[in-house]
Parts: C-alpha cells; sequence; structure tokens
C-alpha cells in the first residue's frame, strides 16, 4: 500500500514527436490524451523501478537518436495495486469487527 500510494496518477497529453523533457508550451501538433503515470517519476520510486523500460528514440526517418524514451510494464503495477487492495481489505474487515464488538458492547451498557 505504501509503494502504490506514491504513484501520481496524471492526465497528460502524448505527442507523436518527442519533446524536451522541460517542453512547458501548449502542444500544437497530433497528440492523445491519457491518463496514466509520468515513467521518470515511477523511476523514483524503488519498488517500481523495474516496471519502467527504456527505448531508444527513432525520428521520422527511422534514424536511431541519442534520445531515449520511457514506457511503462503497467502490468507489473496492477499486481502491486492488487496487493494494496487486499492490504486494504484486511484492515476494513479489522476495523468492521471491532466496530461490531463495540456497537454490541454499547447495546449491552446501554440495556
Amino acid at each position: 500500500l505504501s509503494t502504490i500510494l506514491k504513484l501520481k496518477a496524471q492526465k497528460y497529453q502524448k505527442t507523436f514527436v518527442l519533446k524536451d523533457a522541460d517542453f512547458q508550451g501548449e502542444v500544437t501538433d497530433a497528440y492523445t490524451e491519457e491518463t496514466g503515470f509520468i515513467a521518470q517519476d515511477v523511476l523514483q520510486i524503488p519498488e517500481l523501478a523495474y516496471c519502467v523500460k527504456e527505448a531508444p528514440y527513432f525520428d521520422s526517418n527511422d534514424a536511431e537518436t541519442d534520445q531515449t524514451i520511457y514506457y511503462l510494464n503497467y502490468s507489473d503495477i496492477f499486481v502491486h495495486t492488487t496487493a494494496a487492495v487486499q492490504e486494504l481489505d484486511a484492515i476494513v474487515q479489522t476495523l468492521a469487527t471491532r466496530l461490531s464488538a463495540l456497537e454490541t458492547r454499547l447495546v449491552q451498557l446501554e440495556g
């Protein structure tokens, strides 16, 4: 759960042309809107850094450039998310049991 809480969901415009890492302008060329995680952010989470993959970037002439693109293995992140949900469920079940016991005790004390 603590690992999953480090993730920051983002909505972003994914372009088909690689932008500089510090690009802050308005995207005017073709793009798609996506929601996900930023690979470079996930790379900073030690438990999930292995989910980040790198690939060389090829320009429009299919020539390899000196730039690298990053992408995520969402399947592995999903497994961590499943474990976090299971952890939360255990906490909820424990709290539900305690609440039920307290409610029973309250009824006994009031009755």
